[in-house]
């Protein structure tokens, strides 16, 4: 099935659900499909539960506007490695990750990943665990604890997006691959090309595709995304949609 909507650049969306957090509508939950919502179900946390469910809103809610169908009509599935598709446009590539109060999503028409995730603190547990050697001192250097923070999420949303966006999830070797030379992390790394934004000046988010033009970043809340997804069960277009 043809997109009807101009995927070149990749467009991504930013969802703010800072709102939904508080005070969900419930009747959101019927939107998704039973095995949707037992996998959400089982998880324990309420706003890692919250956050699943705005990432699968967001996605019928865009795949609705791009292949101008209703959004019951977008057939989520997953193929063998567990990686989400959708049935009636297995040409159409999509990922999605939320980290706090946000959900990023983003589709293409080629592969692409994405990451999202908010400062903590980092111990050197995790940078050996993750970090290559020229990536560990790129990291280090740093002697401010909060820069260097945002410094090891630079790399580290680099490694997730592009494992993410090669299908294998994250069950990679994050100390294969490399994502800095030259004590700054990759905006090109063969066929790659990575896209990072600040979120809120706490979040770092970043695409990986593998189409040169920067993909278009949108911003929308999770009651606008509600709203549109309940105005209509026919092509649902956004606000602010391209």
């Amino acid at each position: 099935m043809a997109s009807l909507v101009s995927l070149s650049p990749p467009t991504a969306w930013i969802v703010d659900l800072t709102a939904w957090l508080q005070s969900v509508d419930p009747t959101a939950w019927t939107f998704l499909s039973s095995n949707e919502q037992r996998r959400i179900g089982a998880c324990l946390d309420y706003d890692e539960r919250i956050r699943r469910l705005v990432g699968h809103l967001t996605v019928r809610c865009l795949a609705s506007v791009i292949l101008g169908v209703g959004w019951r009509d977008v057939l989520v599935d997953r193929d063998r490695q567990g990686k989400p598709f959708i049935r009636q446009a297995p040409g159409l590539s999509f990922n999605v990750s939320h980290s706090g109060q946000y959900v990023l999503t983003a589709f293409a028409e080629s592969p692409i990943g994405v990451d999202i995730e908010r400062c903590r603190p980092l111990t050197d547990e995790l940078m050996h665990y993750a970090l290559t050697a020229n990536e560990y001192q790129y990291v280090a250097a740093e002697p401010d604890a909060r820069r260097r923070a945002e410094r090891f999420l630079r790399v580290w949303t680099r490694k997730e997006s592009f494992f993410k966006a090669m299908g294998t999830g994250l069950t990679g070797d994050w100390r294969q691959v490399s994502f800095v030379s030259d004590n700054r992390p990759h905006q090109v790394w063969h066929s790659w090309h990575f896209t990072e934004w600040a979120i809120a000046s706490e979040y770092v988010a970043v695409v990986c595709s593998q189409t040169p033009p920067m993909p278009i970043l949108h911003y929308t809340t999770a009651q606008r995304l509600w709203a549109a997804l309940r105005r209509t069960d026919q092509v649902m277009v956004p606000e602010d949609a391209p």
